[in-house]
């Protein structure tokens, strides 16, 4: 087959399908809203398409000579000022409460300098206590590290044995450690087990991006030509994943069910998204939807623990307004903080960090002139 000679491409499909399952992962967590079981699987979603957007965006610099420290600090200006903001709200609504609201056993500077560093706290539960779901980032930010480290080494062979390895690892949570689904890895008893779930999405979506690159130009051919099929493909496959994601299973069904959905339904589906064209009526809305994705994520449970007793103190808390009245607070102000806080505050970082880096280049080219 053609192999794709297009760099770096748009993929506006898992834009649109990384904002839904952000919004059900708020749903999830929000008392407001019921319903959604399977919704801790887009976790799972998430750690599929951080491998494809780590392999499109940095495969080739890193083999190309890009540093390990230089990557680092990459990652750490895209995931750090919304995911520090989450903690400083919830560190605002814990004071506002007049209660720390965290294990008296600890220390408020403990917990506060883990947080800094993205570290869990297992000494309380939940282990990232100013900004729950960020256990996913923890691992996150550990899957690209590695990932970064032996990308040189990591050939299609070896990363087809870890996948299988990490896979075998799902297998075996699901079947020997007495787990009835896959909902792991956010407390410090289940901890552990989040290795296993970004081990195989992480690399499966490095390895449905080498094969896209590989062996997808025939399918984005076909398809670009077919707009309007490819437009109603786009959604659906957002629909299908949504559907998976707000799915009840019968418990003694889940646990097949969450293994299959993770190990054989979401790759071929991202890779599908993957060969979808980037434009079209549904493109501003997927551009959008993946815009807000990363803001609701990281501000979804601060900012719930910050407006409830405001709300709560007008309205019932059992009223059903309250679902959409935290939602029409939430969207709007991550759209806000997205456009005037996130992406200038990452674009003056990178200027530093480059102006940094030069200044490093001139003095280690002056140093040796000047002895």
């Amino acid at each position: 087959m053609r192999p794709l000679t297009q760099s770096k491409p748009f993929f506006a499909t898992l834009d649109a399908i990384r904002g839904v399952a952000a919004i059900l992962v708020m749903m999830r967590h929000v008392p407001y809203f019921t319903g959604f079981q399977e919704s801790y699987l887009a976790v799972d979603v998430f750690f599929l398409l951080s491998g494809v957007v780590i392999a499109n965006a940095y495969e080739q610099r890193l083999l190309q000579g890009l540093s390990i420290r230089r990557f680092t600090l990459m990652r750490v200006v895209r995931i750090y000022p919304l995911y520090l903001l989450g903690c400083a709200l919830m560190l605002l609504a814990l004071y506002r409460d007049g209660t720390p609201g965290l294990p008296d056993w600890q220390p408020w500077l403990t917990i506060v300098v883990l947080a800094g560093l993205l570290l869990p706290n297992l000494a309380g539960d939940p282990p990232f206590p100013l900004n729950h779901p960020a256990w996913s980032l923890f691992f996150e930010m550990a899957a690209n590290l590695f990932y970064a480290a032996i990308v040189r080494w990591l050939s299609t062979r070896r990363l087809l044995v870890l996948i299988g390895a990490s896979a075998l690892g799902l297998g075996f949570t699901l079947l020997k450690s007495g787990q009835t689904n896959l909902d792991l890895g956010w407390s410090c008893a289940t901890l552990r087990y989040g290795v296993a779930r970004v081990g195989y999405s992480f690399f499966a979506g490095i390895l449905l991006y080498r094969c896209f690159v590989s062996y997808g130009g025939r399918a984005v051919d076909f398809l670009s030509n077919r707009k309007q099929i490819a437009q109603s493909l786009s959604w659906l496959i957002v629909a299908l994943i949504a559907a998976i994601l707000t799915a009840g299973p019968a418990p003694a069904w889940q646990p097949w069910f969450d293994f299959l959905a993770v190990t054989a339904v979401f790759p071929p589906l991202i890779y599908l998204a993957l060969c979808l064209p980037a434009h079209g009526y549904g493109a501003p809305l997927a551009r959008w939807l993946g815009a807000v994705s990363y803001p609701i994520y990281a501000l979804h449970v601060p900012l719930y623990n910050l407006l409830a007793p405001a709300l709560e103190s007008r309205i019932d808390s059992d009223s059903p307004w309250l679902a959409g009245i935290f939602a029409a607070c939430l969207i709007p102000l991550c759209m806000f903080l997205n456009r005037y806080f996130d992406q200038p505050v990452r674009r003056q970082l990178m200027a530093y960090a480059e102006a940094g880096y030069a200044r490093l280049g001139r003095w280690k080219t002056e140093t040796p002139q000047r002895r």
